[in-house]
């Protein structure tokens, strides 16, 4: 399968200690795929890594022909990347609309001199980006808050503004670090199926996460962290029953005394 994102040689040094330490990554073009590990793997600062958070200490980035090695994160945004944080990372002085409008700059066209004058080209502009963002919190199952100041929301439609907000930047890669973190059962539900659909929309998805019910029901591929390094990489069938992430990941104890 074509790979969206090649990841080569990766290490990310804090200081003398490694948290990611010579890792190889592939992500598919298409599809939804994990990244798993025990807490502490290093999992949140390879996402980190992969948006431009982070400087890579050594190795190279590829996104599709682009090599983002070293760039910043508006670069890795400008190139299709859009990203979720595990602590909602919303602007509670504004409404859940202007939320996810902020999403929209990244394609607004406007002019200086329109802006400043408020000219009709300029309030067109503005009601297209309303109506698009109108547009993406449904798309995600906020309709009911269209009109709600997002520090209002309950946490799970917290969870989903910070999507729709991701989703407005047009990414063609989009990392959810820890989306299912804090729902319940049921919300975790409710969203896997968001992120079949925002997959099936043609935006390839990586996730960090720790519901492993989550993640073996929707992921293509998942690869697996630990202690910096690259445990294992495969189907969830082919992770499921790896000897190595058993016994590093899922704790399985030796069977000597049973």
């Amino acid at each position: 399968m074509k790979a969206l994102m090649s990841v080569r040689g990766l290490t990310r040094r804090f200081g003398g200690l490694a948290a990611l330490e010579d890792v190889n990554l592939e992500v598919p073009d298409g599809g939804v795929h994990a990244i798993i590990g025990p807490n502490g793997a290093g999992k949140t600062t390879m996402l980190n890594v992969l948006t431009g958070v982070y400087a890579p200490s050594e190795g190279k980035i590829s996104f599709g022909e682009a090599d983002l090695t070293g760039q910043p994160s508006h670069v890795f945004a400008r190139h299709g990347i859009g990203r979720t944080f595990q602590t909602p990372q919303i602007f509670f002085n504004m409404s859940a609309l202007e939320n996810v409008m902020v999403g929209l700059h990244r394609h607004e066209s406007q002019a200086l001199v329109p802006a400043m004058l408020r000219l009709p080209r300029m309030a067109a502009s503005e009601r297209d980006s309303l109506e698009a963002a109108v547009g993406h919190m449904r798309a995600v199952g906020l309709g009911a808050y269209l009109g709600a100041d997002s520090s209002t929301l309950p946490y799970g439609a917290l969870k989903r503004l910070e999507v729709a907000r991701a989703l407005a930047s047009r990414p063609r890669l989009l990392l959810l670090d820890e989306p299912a973190a804090g729902l319940n059962p049921s919300e975790a539900m409710e969203l896997a199926e968001l992120i079949r659909e925002i997959a099936g929309g043609g935006i390839t998805v990586v996730l960090v996460e720790h519901n492993m019910r989550l993640v073996m029901s929707i992921s293509e591929t998942i690869f697996v962290l630990d202690q910096g390094r690259r445990l294992a990489a495969g189907t969830p069938s082919q992770v499921r029953d790896d000897p190595l992430v058993i016994k590093a990941y899922l704790g399985a104890e030796d069977d000597d005394d049973a």
